[in-house]
């Protein structure tokens, strides 16, 4: 896989909180993952979600209060974040998504 490379400054993604879209081929599919930046308590969140049926969520702290990070910093830190967990969506939590939408499915009919 390619190296995610993040398109947006850190004032974009970390403080306006713009998502960042990158999409991948599985298999003939198209798979799209979103990571953005939200704060809670103070805090900044990495959270990456896919862009499919019953996708998982991760959310990644980036910041602490008890530490001064730049906002190179936590991008940097983000940026490492999702070179580690995008993979892992793209090859692990779509094709576990797409069996628990068959089931789902199955289930539909069954109890029609």
């Amino acid at each position: 896989m390619d190296k995610i490379n993040i398109t947006l400054t850190p004032q974009q993604f970390i403080v306006e909180g713009k998502p960042f879209a990158f999409t991948a081929k599985f298999d003939d599919s198209d798979v799209s993952i979103i990571s953005k930046v939200v704060m809670e308590d103070n805090i900044y969140k990495l959270v990456i979600k896919g862009e499919y049926q019953r996708s998982s969520e991760c959310i990644i702290q980036i910041s602490d209060p008890d530490v001064e990070l730049t906002l190179d910093e936590m991008q940097d830190i983000a940026s490492r974040s999702m070179q580690v967990v995008i993979p892992k969506f793209i090859f692990e939590d779509y094709p576990d998504s797409l069996k628990k939408v068959a089931v789902d499915r199955n289930n539909e009919k069954k109890n029609s």
